[in-house]
């Protein structure tokens, strides 16, 4: 899962291109998922997923089964602080505590009568991108700390998120989709701003 997990973060500039990020006019943002193999991947059959695809249809039956295993999104964050990954069980809340320091709380949630092996799963999950051994976490905490440092020191005014920018297309309600960009900074910026000047 770990080796899978890496290849996947390790896209090429093409490969990022296929990814569709999508802003609403609350702030929330979400991109579509990026893993296409192995346990992670959505379309993976084994007897683990086969028994919960099974369980789920008994429930909802196979329409609607198919379309909520058919949601494939990745990082849907609920503005200003939530971070949802259901396909992986996943929740983060980000927590401001002073203007150089935040604190990041992970969690795994176990889906009631899905088989265990599902919440191991989860479990693995979290240890692989949220735990302080993770190469994924621990490069993600680099950049949020070169980007307070550079906050710190002055030496920009600004952080530029204008990467993308003008190659984002406007839907109905406020909503913008764009691909290989800052676009959910944008968003998230734009709706705090308008929360802070209402």
């Amino acid at each position: 899962q770990t080796r899978e997990m890496l290849e996947a973060n390790g896209f090429g500039p093409r490969d990022w291109e296929t990814i569709s990020l999508v802003g609403l006019a609350a702030g929330h943002t979400y991109m579509t998922g990026f893993y296409r193999n192995g346990v992670l991947a959505p379309e993976q059959s084994d007897s683990v997923r086969d028994a919960y695809r099974a369980a789920l249809e008994v429930r909802h039956g196979e329409q609607r089964t198919a379309e909520i295993l058919g949601i494939d999104r990745f990082n849907n964050l609920v503005h200003p602080n939530l971070n949802v990954n259901a396909q992986y069980h996943q929740l983060r809340i980000v927590e401001p505590v002073a203007v150089d320091r935040t604190v990041v709380h992970a969690h795994c949630f176990r889906l009631k009568g899905a088989p265990k092996e599902i919440f191991h799963r989860a479990i693995r999950f979290l240890s692989n991108i949220g735990s302080p051994a993770s190469m994924i976490f621990g490069d993600d905490v680099e950049i949020f700390a070169r980007c307070q440092d550079g906050l710190t020191h002055g030496s920009a005014e600004w952080i530029n998120t204008a990467r993308g920018f003008g190659r984002d297309e406007k839907g109905n309600d406020g909503e913008v989709r764009g691909t290989a960009s800052e676009l959910p900074n944008r968003v998230q910026f734009a709706a705090w701003l308008r929360l802070m000047t209402q």
